[in-house]
């Protein structure tokens, strides 16, 4: 058993102490109680340390405490012969239950290299009561959605599929705010699958300030802001892309979005 968690024992045997000081104690009767005032003091104190480093008596103490927040010493003590018993027999639960979730992770791998986007959406959200915390389990799981969902445009699964994305992707966000993937994964969905550009512009600017220089990520905040009528916006990132462009296709692509705008704005 790990020495960390091992238990301090609440009273010493008495063949731990030196046998002279024993002796000497008796002999002067009057030292006695100051002798165990100390020794319970330093027990006590060795208790309390204990149960302190130990976060599982912490717990359980919690769970089965009663109206005024402590359980009895008795139970106390079952409790701490529990955690000894129990403990390996825990591990190997977690344990367990790390390689079950690492498994579900696999098959989700597999099964999106393979285009099989309903098989892996099952083993992401497998995976995901296992890891609840877990961001990028979200962000596949509404990659899963949003691919599954276009296979069923003829029947009413494509709208809670696509719903379902977007929540995923949303607490993808709840746990990493700066999911670069997850904000324009969002941004597409929510502009182009759902037409609520006023909500994509929100992801599409918070990736903007983030990736600067990409341009995938440019082009997808320039056609956002013209999807909610913030067309001089939308020409200026335009403009920026085609002044900034290494290929000769983005430029002609970038110029070409911008000089639109204009005529539109002209107009």
């Amino acid at each position: 058993m790990d020495r960390t968690f091992r238990r301090r024992p609440w009273f010493y045997p008495l063949g731990e102490f030196p046998p002279a000081a024993i002796a000497g104690a008796t002999r002067r009767g009057r030292h006695i109680p100051v002798l165990l005032m100390t020794s319970l003091f330093l027990l006590l104190g060795a208790c309390s340390r204990s149960e302190e480093e130990d976060p599982r008596f912490a717990f359980l103490e919690q769970t089965e405490a009663g109206p005024d927040g402590s359980v009895s010493p008795n139970r106390a003590e079952e409790l701490r012969r529990e955690i000894e018993a129990n403990e390996d027999l825990v591990r190997e639960v977690v344990a367990g239950m790390n390689r079950t979730a690492v498994l579900y992770k696999l098959l989700a791998e597999e099964y999106i290299r393979q285009e099989m986007y309903e098989p892996a959406l099952i083993a992401l959200e497998n995976a995901m009561e296992l890891q609840t915390e877990n961001a990028v389990l979200y962000y596949w799981a509404a990659v899963a959605s949003a691919r599954s969902a276009k296979a069923h445009s003829s029947d009413e699964r494509q709208d809670d599929l696509v719903q379902r994305a977007l929540d995923y992707y949303e607490r993808a966000l709840g746990i990493r705010p700066d999911y670069k993937e997850a904000l324009y994964g969002a941004a597409v969905l929510l502009a182009f699958e759902l037409d609520r550009a006023e909500e994509a512009i929100i992801y599409a600017e918070r990736l903007a300030t983030l990736e600067t220089a990409a341009i995938d990520v440019q082009f997808l905040l320039g056609n956002v802001l013209v999807r909610v009528g913030r067309l001089d916006e939308a020409a200026d990132v335009y403009d920026r892309l085609a002044r900034a462009a290494l290929s000769k296709e983005t430029r002609s692509r970038a110029e070409a979005n911008r000089d639109e705008i204009l005529r539109e704005v002209a107009r």
